[in-house]
């Protein structure tokens, strides 16, 4: 098992169970971006449902 494929695994497996917002899913799965200056900024997206995913 890699990173690469832990990821992938855990996105399929959070939009398969329709219980989480996919956009939230995607903020949460995404570590890189091309623009890290505004993902710096923007860590509050879907913050609480970020926090319950994890949980």
């Amino acid at each position: 098992m890699t990173s690469h494929g832990f990821r992938a695994s855990a996105n399929s497996l959070l939009n398969e169970s329709a219980k989480w917002n996919p956009d939230a899913i995607e903020v949460e799965r995404l570590r890189m971006g091309a623009d890290e200056v505004r993902r710096a900024y923007h860590r509050a997206h879907y913050w609480e449902e970020r926090v319950r995913m994890q949980q």
